[in-house]
């Protein structure tokens, strides 16, 4: 529609400037006869009538490249639509060419494991759970990492609790087939990931990250979540605080600039102190190292406790 109309600019805008050349050309020419000259000279009315062509043809040949520039504009400029059509072929294309190469890891868990840990991450989404739902999740994807469904949910999740992750799990879902176009420009809960600077590069690459878009999230600070996730009292559908410490991904800061994402074995060889800021998604704020119940035995103490002497001799 808007190619349409921007055509219909072009021709109007070619009409119009012909038009007010023909109206100046035809009183200039006027003008220089030996009897424009006399009437230029004797009559007001010709006079008049004179500077009204050439003011009507001035405006026209005005209007009328106004309305051409605008038709080019609208012709060249692409819509939203055809953009994401733009994306969509890239990716058939790269989908084409290539395969993706994981397989599912094996695991002596079968289908209806799958099917009952995918009903518990609903179960936790639905009591808004989020944290749950993203461990739940990836222990689908360990089992069936080739499941563009399941990447697609768990980038809605890091999407949910604003975790820059929700790229890479978009990507992915895409990678390993998953074309619902429209549902990723529709979703509510990637509403975040769609808000981010680095999503118009996203999408243009074909749902890739490229340098630049790398450069952005890594300049960006961590995000806090407004989202609490609410314990669950069902005993089917709790997860082991283990499932949930392997998952989490904390950062530091030492002051100047910011560290990671780590995960609690990688912690292990930092130089941890009480004080250390620490920060890892669900925290509104950054905290204290001191503060946090499954780094505290991470914690290096920088002196000796006091050497007690014997009395005794």
């Amino acid at each position: 529609m808007k190619k349409t109309f921007g055509i219909i600019f072009l021709i109007l805008g070619l009409i119009m400037i012909v038009a007010g050349i023909a109206a100046l050309t035809n009183s200039s020419t006027r003008n220089n006869s030996y009897e424009g000259k006399v009437q230029n000279e004797f009559s007001e009315n010709y006079r008049s009538n004179n500077s009204q062509q050439q003011a009507g043809g001035g405006t026209l040949f005005v209007v009328g490249l106004v309305f051409f520039v605008l038709g080019i504009v609208m012709v060249a400029t692409k819509t939203k639509k055809q953009r994401l059509k733009e994306a969509e072929l890239i990716i058939l294309k790269n989908m084409q060419s290539t395969t993706p190469t994981i397989q599912p890891i094996q695991s002596n868990l079968n289908s209806n494991s799958i099917d009952e840990l995918s009903k518990q991450a609903i179960n936790f989404y639905k009591q808004k759970d989020y944290i749950s739902a993203i461990a739940v999740t990836q222990r689908v994807l360990a089992i069936d990492p080739t499941n563009n469904q399941n990447h697609f949910n768990l980038a809605c999740l890091y999407s949910i609790t604003n975790n820059q992750e929700a790229f890479n799990s978009l990507s992915k879902a895409i990678d390993f087939g998953y074309l619902k176009f429209d549902k990723i420009n529709t979703e509510e809960d990637l509403q975040w990931l769609r808000n981010q600077p680095a999503f118009n590069g996203f999408l243009k690459n074909g749902y890739k990250l490229n340098e630049p878009e790398l450069e952005i999230l890594k300049n960006e600070q961590p995000t806090t979540s407004s989202v609490q996730p609410i314990q669950s009292n069902s005993n089917s559908n709790s997860i082991d605080e283990l499932t949930i410490k392997e998952i989490k991904k904390y950062y530091l800061h030492n002051g100047i600039e910011q560290q990671g994402p780590f995960d609690i074995d990688e912690l292990k060889n930092k130089d941890i102190k009480k004080d250390t800021p620490i920060w890892f998604d669900g925290l509104p704020d950054w905290t204290t190292a001191e503060n946090v119940d499954e780094i505290k035995e991470l914690i290096k103490t920088s002196t000796p406790p006091p050497f007690k002497t014997s009395n005794k001799l």
